[in-house]
């Protein structure tokens, strides 16, 4: 809805996302240090949440979400898009872009 009216908000988002991570890099440098069993706390809803879609038995391995964990940055096969339109249309703005300059 924001985008047909004109709002700066979308392009806010990546400015709030680089802002978290600047920020949780100033915290570890810091010393802050997260809860140590995340997934298994007895008042945590990771496990909780998963389990009731997960329709099969052991309903989540919990061994298997700490494959990799502090060694493996998913953030490194993300990027963000070069366009705020759907990414659909990415093409054919890289396109016609050089065109209008």
């Amino acid at each position: 809805m924001s985008a047909q009216f004109g709002s700066n908000v979308k392009r806010m988002r990546r400015g709030f996302a680089a802002q978290d991570g600047r920020f949780t890099i100033l915290m570890a440098e810091t010393g802050y240090i997260g809860i140590k069993n995340v997934f298994e706390e007895q008042y945590g809803v990771f496990l909780l949440t998963f389990r009731q879609f997960a329709g099969k038995e052991p309903s989540y391995l919990v061994d298997r979400l700490r494959v990799g964990l502090g060694e493996v940055r998913q953030s490194e096969n993300t990027r963000a898009k070069s366009h705020a339109s759907m990414a659909g249309t990415h093409c054919t703005i890289d396109t016609v872009a050089p065109q209008q300059n």
